[in-house]
Order: C-alpha cells, then sequence, then structure tokens
C-alpha cells in the first residue's frame, strides 16, 4: 500500500458518509478522496463502496476492511505515541561546563541533587574559565558568571551573583570593623593593591562610593583568598556563594552590611547556542537549576531571564 493516508481517507469516507465531507473534515479536495478511495479499491481487487444519490454505502469487502484499517490506524498512533514519549524522556549524557571555582564550590552539590531525581540521566561536568564561546562548542551549556560575550549564544539569567565584604574573627577583633567604606582605607585587604577600587552603594541608594583599597597580599585564585581570610590575614571581597560556607561556620564574618557591594559581575548564566534546539534533557537541567538556586538560602534567589526561554 503505498501510504496510510488512503486508508484514514477510506476510514472517514465509511464514518461520514460522504466524499464532500471527508473532504471538507480533511481539508483536501473532492477530487482528491475520490481518486485516492478508487485507487484503493483497485490495489484490494474489491469494492469498498456502493454509491447512492446521497450517501456511501459500505459494502461486504468494505466492511471487513474497516475493522482492520481502524486497527492499522490505532496501532500506528500508538506508535507515534510511544516514539514522541521516547523523544522526551531524560536520558543520555549531558555536557556542563562552569567556572572552576564556582563549580568546585556549588555545582558538584547540585549535579548530585540532580542524578538522584533523574536515575536514567548522566551528567559530564567540566570544570574551566575558558570563554562561553570557546566552551560551547564542546558542551551542551555552560554556566558562566558575567555577561553573556556572545550574541549567538542564548542566556538564561539563574541568579545573582553578590558579593559580601568579610573577615576573620580574630582580625575584626584586633583591627575593629569597618563601620563606612571610608574606614577600609586603614584595613589591611586581600587581593588589593593600591590601584584596586571597591565599590559601595546603600540598598535604597543609587549613589557609589568608591575607596582605594591595599594589602599585603593578593592572589587570582579565589579559594586561596577565602582561606587568607579565614586565617585572618585582612578583609576580603568575596562572592557569597564563595564565602557562604565560611559565613556558616564561624570562620568568617560580614562588615558593612548597610551597603551592597557593587561590582561588573553580577549575575549567573546558563549559556547555550541559540541556533541549538533545546533537548528534554537540557529543558530539565535549566528547569532544575533555577529551583536549585532557588532553594540555596546563602545566595540571593534568581532573576527573571534577559529574554524569554
Amino acid at each position: 500500500m503505498k501510504s496510510f493516508s488512503a486508508i484514514l481517507i477510506f476510514v472517514n469516507a465509511a464514518e461520514l458518509g460522504s466524499f464532500s465531507r471527508v473532504a471538507l473534515a480533511m481539508n483536501i479536495e473532492k477530487s482528491t478522496v475520490s481518486r485516492s478511495v478508487a485507487a484503493l479499491e483497485r490495489e484490494l481487487r474489491v469494492k469498498l463502496f456502493r454509491r447512492t444519490a446521497r450517501n456511501l454505502v459500505l459494502t461486504e469487502a468494505g466492511h471487513i476492511f474497516l475493522e482492520s484499517a481502524k486497527k492499522i490506524l490505532a496501532e500506528l498512533n500508538e506508535t507515534q505515541r510511544a516514539l514522541t514519549t521516547q523523544s522526551d524522556e531524560v536520558t543520555g549524557t549531558l555536557r556542563v561546563s562552569a567556572p572552576t571555582e564556582f563549580g568546585r564550590v556549588y555545582m558538584g552539590g547540585c549535579m548530585s541533587r540532580l542524578l538522584t531525581e533523574e536515575p536514567t540521566l548522566s551528567i559530564e561536568l567540566n570544570l574551566s574559565d575558558d570563554s562561553p564561546e570557546e566552551l560551547s562548542h564542546t558542551n551542551d551549556v555552560v554556566i558562566h558568571i558575567g555577561e553573556p560575550p556572545d550574541a549567538r549564544l542564548f542566556a538564561k539569567r539563574l541568579a545573582r551573583d553578590r558579593y559580601v565584604i568579610c573577615a576573620g574573627p580574630a582580625y575584626l577583633a584586633k583591627a575593629g570593623a569597618p563601620q563606612n567604606p571610608y574606614e577600609l582605607e586603614r584595613h589591611s585587604c586581600i587581593g588589593a593593591d593600591r590601584s584596586n577600587v571597591w565599590m559601595f552603594k546603600g540598598h535604597s541608594s543609587t549613589v557609589v562610593t568608591s575607596v582605594a583599597v591595599s594589602g599585603r597580599f593578593s592572589s587570582n585564585n579565589l579559594g586561596v583568598l577565602l582561606e587568607a581570610a579565614v586565617r585572618d590575614s585582612g578583609l576580603v571581597c568575596l562572592p557569597l556563594w564563595m564565602a557562604s560556607s565560611s559565613l556558616r561556620e564561624g570562620r568568617l564574618h560580614t562588615v558593612l552590611d548597610t551597603y551592597e557591594v557593587v561590582t561588573p559581575v553580577s549575575d549567573i548564566h546558563a549559556i547555550y547556542p541559540e541556533s541549538r534546539a533545546v533537548s528534554p534533557k537540557l529543558r530539565l537541567f535549566l528547569a532544575f537549576l533555577s529551583r536549585d538556586f532557588e532553594s540555596a538560602p546563602d545566595w540571593v534567589p534568581p532573576i527573571a531571564a534577559k529574554r524569554s526561554d
């Protein structure tokens, strides 16, 4: 049989009793319906309908074929549903990239929670500080802190990346806690030299206060800066996701809580090529990550996406 469309037309004709009604229901020409039924009859070498002045009447052979035709269409529909369900099933491996420190601190535990919920999913987590453009070629999704650098990459904004100023309790007991940003000038600020400027604004203000800070120790690694602060080497400016564990444990204390730290990097994004279709596993991953970020009490809830998904 050349196609299932002929069977579908035949079943509709048997149920509707008119070629005209079939043409209207299927949005095709009446001549197409007539030719399809005629071709089916030639192929089967039987007459399926008896034409009357007002409608179509099934012949005995037509009744027999109708029963089989309905079973064929039902099986076809069931097969289509099964294939659709299979295509939407979350299976296989999702390749995820994240910044090195963020991945080490947060993504490992986050991915373990996801795998517990989704036993048929596998995750390949790659930690790298390369550019999102480079990473998007070899990963399904890239977690990026900062503004999306390429318009060809779609960015789903997941959470705000808040920063805090903190120090170890022994340092604060010795040097005192600054009461306003200008008092930072007399403190040892880890990760800063004479050229560094820390910026602040009041939580209900748009006025930005800039303060030049300095210190005796600097590093390009957040983990090293955190450890130095825990060991009471001075004040440090860290992302809240990085400092939260030490803050909970009392190894660090925040200062200047009535001010908001102003940084050029303010958001955490999930990035993937805009031309790439969103697979079920990627869609599930993005939804899970949004929920997981929102439930993390240590940093602020997620914010609205920059562009609709």
